[in-house]
C-alpha cells in the first residue's frame, strides 16, 4: 500500500478550532470526578495469583495507602480522583514494584496486569547496603524489563497509552516500536520495522504466544509488515517486543519477535467505546460473563472511512486511489479459579485497493509504471484459545492452540507502448496465494525454589501453502514462477533455566531446536544472558543468541524458468526448496543507568553475524535476500539461489529518557552503525538498511485544566533524522529501451538523501461530570514541515526520465473518541 498524501484545507483548520473551544468551554463546569482502579497481582515466575498486597498511590501528600485481601489477586481502588497516577505495590517476599502511568477517565473503569517479582533475600523488609545507599534509598530494584521472566536482554514493553501518547504512530503498534533507538522503516506508507540494520523479513508476529502470518492490511504474505495493522491497539493489553536475544522459548525468528496480547474485558460492567478516525469508524463493546470467576468478553471493531472523507472534499489525498479495509478484533476470559484459566482470541481483517491508470493524479507517485491497472486485495484471520491448569504454587501448565488463514490476490495489466508491438493491455502480474497454519504448543513451567525456575515446552506448527504466480512483466516469455499446492511442518522444542544467584545477578540459559520437514533441515540454537545490578541505579545485562528462521514460503518454492530449445521449452528448476535455514549470532551489552527515579540513560553495543543467507548460485552477483522486505512479492531473483551469503550488523544504541512526572515526558535516542554483507561475488558491500545513523526525539507535555482541573490537554512531538538509505541506481537506457524500470549492477552502492520527519499532536481528554462518560480528541500533524523524504527513484515512462518518490507529505490524522 502506497504513501498517501494529504493536504489540510482551510475548511479542517476551522472545524478543529471550533471543537477544541468546545471542549475547552465545557470543561470548565465539571465537576471534580473520581473512578476505580482495578489491578490483578500476579507471580512472575509460577503465573499464580498473589493473594495480599498493600498499594500506595504516589500522587499525593501524604500517600494513600489501601491493604487488600483477594484469594484470586484481584484487588479494587476505589474513588482515585481522574488523571494520571502512579502506585507502589508492596507484599511479603516480593520485590516493591511501582506502576507508573495509570490513566483514570470516567468512562470506564481501569484495569491493570502487574506482576511481581518473587525476593531471594531473606531479610525481606529489612534495609540491606543496597537498599540504605546515599540518595537511593527511595529507589525501589531495577524491574525486569521483559513481562516473561526468562526475557531480559532486548526487551521493551508497550501499553495502550503509549501508542495514543505520541505522535506520528497513527495508532499503529509498529510504527510506535519504530521509535527505539536503533529501529526505524523504510517507507512512511507502510509498518515495516528494521531493527538494527536487520531485514524485517526476519521479524515474528506472536499473539498470546502463537505465530501467527502477517497480521496487516495488505500484509503480503512471506514479508512482515502492511499499510495498516488488523489489530486494533484498543483491544490490547501490554505487549513485548524484543530486538534479538530472545529467550529460548522464542524461536524460527531471526531479526525480533513481537509478541502481542488482548486485553480482558471490563469485569464489574458492560461498557462501551466508540470513536472515528483517519484510520476509521470504530466500536468496542465490553462487560462480565462470569461475575463469580471474574471472566469477561472484548470485541472491537473497525471500518475504513476514507473513502467518504475523500467525498467531503474536507480533506485532500491527493489520489484517486483509496483503500477499503476492516477488521474485527475480540477475547473472551472465561474467568480463573484456583486452578485454571481459559480464554478464546483472535481476529479478522480484509482490504481491497484498485489502481486505475485512467484515474491516476499528481499523488499516486508510488505506481511504478503509470502504464499500469492493479487490483489488490488481502485477507486474514487468526482463532486461538489458552489454557492454564495450576498443580500447585509452583508448577503450572499452558497449552495453547491457534489456526491462521492469510489469503492474497494481486493482478497487474500493462499497457506496453513499446515500438512495433501491439498497444493492448496484457496481463503482466497474477497473484493468487493462500497459507494456512495450524499451531499447537505447550509448556511445564516450575519454580524449584526462590532462585531456579525452569521451563520446557515445544510447538507444532502445520503450514499448508497455495501459491501460483504469473510473472510476464515484460511480455515476452511469462514465468510461472510458483506453483505449489501442498504442505508441510515446523517442529520446536526448547529448554529455558533462570537462577537467582542473590539478588543482584542472575543467569538465563537455554537451548532451543527447530526441525523444518520441508527439507528435513534443523537447528540446535544456545540462549544465554547475564544480569547484574551494581546497585539500585546501575544494571548491566549480557547476551548471546544464536538465531535461525525457516525461509520466506516464496523462496522456498520459487521456481526458476530457463529455456531449453532442445527440450520441450521452459525447464523448472526448483532447488530453492533444499535452501538451508538462514541465522544469525548475536551479542549484546545493556548498561541502565538510572540518575534519579524519573530519569535514566542505556547504552547498548551489539554484534550481528548471519550465515546461510540466499544468494545467486548460477552467476557471480550483489544479490542477497538480507536486501528484501515488503518487495519481496514482485522482486524474486532471476535465478538459482545457494545458501552461503553473509552479512554484518554492528552498533551502539543511546538513550536519555525522562519518565512521566510533572506532566512531561520525553525520549532522546540516537544510534551509530553498520549493517553490510556478502553476495555470491564476495564482494563486501553496504546492505540496504545501511543508513548509519539514527536520532530521534520523542516528548509529551499535559496540562491539567477547568475549574478542578479534571481535564488534560497535551502537546506531543517527535522528529526523527536518520541517514538516507542505499539503493541500487536505474539504468535509463535500458529503462528507455523496455519501457520498463531496469537497474544498474550497482547494488546498492547509492545513498538517498538523509531522511527528516517532524510530527506534531495536539489533542484533549474530557472527563465528564456524568460520571460514566469521557471524551478524548486529537489532531496529529506528521511531517509538519513539509520535509520532502525520497522513497526510491524509478523511471518515469510519461516523463521519459528517472524521478524521485517522495515518502509522506504533511499528513494530517485525527481521532474522536467517547467512552462510557
Amino acid at each position: 500500500m502506497p504513501p498517501i498524501l494529504i493536504s489540510i484545507p482551510k475548511k479542517m483548520k476551522k472545524i478543529y478550532l471550533i471543537i477544541t473551544l468546545f471542549f475547552s468551554y465545557n470543561q470548565l463546569f465539571y465537576a471534580q470526578n473520581t473512578q476505580n482502579i482495578f489491578i490483578e497481582l500476579k507471580d512472575k515466575d509460577n503465573g499464580r495469583a498473589i493473594p495480599y498486597a498493600k498499594f500506595e498511590l504516589l500522587n499525593f501528600s501524604p500517600a494513600r495507602i489501601y491493604t487488600q485481601q483477594d484469594s484470586q489477586g484481584i484487588y479494587q481502588i476505589n474513588n482515585v480522583p481522574v488523571g494520571r497516577h502512579r502506585i507502589k505495590v508492596e507484599t511479603e517476599n516480593y520485590q516493591t514494584y511501582v506502576e507508573s502511568d495509570i490513566i483514570v477517565a470516567t468512562g470506564a473503569e481501569t484495569f491493570i496486569l502487574i506482576t511481581l517479582e518473587e525476593s531471594v533475600n531473606n531479610n525481606v523488609g529489612k534495609p540491606t547496603e543496597t537498599v540504605i545507599e546515599n540518595k537511593l534509598k527511595n529507589l525501589q530494584v531495577l524491574p525486569v524489563a521483559g513481562i516473561n521472566s526468562f526475557s531480559n536482554v532486548g526487551t521493551s514493553n508497550f501499553s495502550l497509552d503509549e501508542v495514543n501518547r505520541f505522535s506520528g504512530s497513527r495508532s499503529d503498534i509498529a510504527r510506535l516500536v519504530t521509535g527505539q533507538g536503533g529501529v526505524i522503516n523504510c517507507d512512511d506508507g507502510r509498518n515495516d520495522i528494521i531493527a538494527r540494520g536487520a531485514s524485517p523479513l526476519g521479524l515474528q508476529w506472536r499473539v498470546e504466544g502463537i505465530p501467527v502470518v502477517n497480521p496487516n492490511h495488505f500484509g503480503y504474505i512471506s514479508t512482515t509488515a502492511g499499510y495498516f495493522p488488523v489489530i486494533n491497539i484498543n483491544a490490547m493489553s501490554n505487549s513485548e517486543f524484543m530486538l534479538g536475544n530472545f529467550s529460548a522459548e522464542y524461536g524460527n525468528s531471526t531479526a525480533g519477535v513481537f509478541d502481542i496480547n488482548l486485553r480482558n474485558g471490563n469485569r464489574e460492567k458492560n461498557s462501551v467505546m466508540a470513536g472515528v478516525s483517519l484510520n476509521g469508524a470504530e466500536l468496542v463493546l465490553e462487560g462480565p460473563m462470569s461475575k463469580k470467576n471474574k471472566g469477561s468478553f472484548m470485541v472491537a471493531g473497525r471500518y475504513s472511512i476514507i473513502k467518504a472523507l475523500a467525498a467531503t472534499k474536507l480533506i485532500d489525498f491527493g489520489t484517486a486511489t483509496l483503500p477499503t479495509y476492516g477488521d474485527l478484533n475480540f477475547k473472551f476470559d472465561f474467568g480463573k479459579t484456583q486452578k485454571r484459566e481459559f480464554s478464546i482470541f483472535g481476529y479478522l481483517g480484509a482490504a481491497e485497493i484498485f489502481y486505475d491508470h485512467l484515474t491516476l493524479e499528481d499523488g499516486d507517485v508510488a505506481i511504478a509504471d503509470a502504464n499500469k491497472d492493479q487490483y489488490s486485495f488481502t485477507r486474514n484471520s487468526f482463532i486461538g484459545a489458552k489454557y492454564k491448569y495450576f498443580f500447585n504454587k509452583k508448577n503450572y501448565l499452558q497449552i495453547s492452540a491457534g489456526s491462521v488463514h492469510a489469503i492474497e490476490d494481486n493482478i497487474a495489466d500493462f499497457y506496453p507502448v513499446i515500438e512495433g508491438r501491439p498497444n493492448e493491455k496484457y496481463r503482466g502480474i497474477y497473484y493468487n496465494v493462500y497459507n494456512g497454519t495450524g499451531t499447537i504448543s505447550a509448556f511445564l513451567n516450575s519454580q524449584i525454589n526462590k532462585k531456579y525456575s525452569v521451563r520446557n515446552g515445544f510447538m507444532v506448527e502445520y503450514q499448508y501453502y497455495h501459491l501460483y504466480e504469473i510473472f510476464n512483466r515484460y511480455n515476452l516469455i511469462p514465468s510461472n514462477r510458483h506453483n505449489f499446492d501442498g504442505s508441510t511442518a515446523m517442529i520446536e522444542a526448547f529448554h529455558q533455566s533462570r537462577y537467582r544467584f542473590n539478588p543482584k545477578l542472575t543467569l538465563n540459559v537455554g537451548l532451543h531446536s527447530l526441525y523444518l520437514l520441508l527439507n528435513h533441515s534443523y537447528a540446535i540454537d544456545p540462549r544465554l544472558s547475564l544480569q547484574y545490578d551494581i546497585n539500585n541505579r546501575h544494571r548491566i545485562n549480557f547476551g548471546y543468541a544464536t538465531q535461525r528462521q525457516q525461509l520466506p514460503q516464496r523462496i522456498y518454492f520459487y521456481r526458476n524458468m530457463t529455456i531449453d530449445n532442445a527440450a520441450v521449452g521452459r525447464v523448472y528448476d526448483e532447488s530453492a526448496r533444499s535452501l538451508k535455514m538462514w541465522g544469525n549470532h548475536y551479542l549484546v551489552l545493556e548498561y541502565t543507568w538510572r540518575m534519579s527515579e524519573f530519569w535514566r540513560i542505556s547504552a547498548s553495543p551489539y554484534y550481528r553475524s548471519w550465515f546461510n543467507v540466499p544468494v545467486r548460485a548460477d552467476i557471480m552477483d550483489g544479490y542477497s535476500l538480507i536486501n528484501n522486505y515488503s518487495d519481496l512479492q514482485d522482486n524474486m531473483p532471476l535465478g538459482n539461489l545457494k545458501s552461503t551469503g553473509t552479512a554484518t550488523n554492528y552498533g551502539i544504541d543511546m538513550s536519555l529518557q525522562k519518565s512521566f512526572s510533572r506532566g512531561l515526558f520525553f525520549i532522546l535516542s540516537g544510534s551509530y552503525f553498520k549493517s553490510t554483507y556478502s553476495g555470491s561475488d564476495g564482494i563486501l558491500r553496504n546492505s540496504r538498511f545501511n543508513r548509519e545513523w539514527i536520532s530521534r526525539l520523542r516528548i509529551n507535555k499535559e496540562f491539567k485544566t477547568g475549574r478542578q482541573r479534571n481535564n488534560i490537554f497535551f502537546v506531543s512531538s517527535t522528529i526523527t533524522m536518520a541517514g538516507g538509505e542505499q539503493y541500487t541506481p536505474v539504468d535509463l537506457e535500458q529503462s528507455r529501451i523496455f519501457q520498463a524500470q531496469i537497474l544498474t549492477d550497482e547494488v546498492y552502492q547509492k545513498r538517498s538523501p538523509y531522511y527528516f520527519r517532524a510530527d506534531i499532536k495536539l489533542g484533549m481528554r474530557i472527563n465528564s461530570r456524568r460520571k460514566r462518560i469521557s471524551h478524548y480528541f486529537y489532531l496529529d500533524i506528521m511531517n509538519a514541515t513539509a520535509h520532502p523524504n525520497p522513497l526510491r527513484y524509478q523511471y518515469s515512462i510519461e516523463q521519459d526520465q528517472i524521478i524521485p518518490v517522495y515518502q509522506l507529505g504533511v499528513f494530517p490524522d485525527f481521532l474522536y473518541r467517547i467512552q462510557f
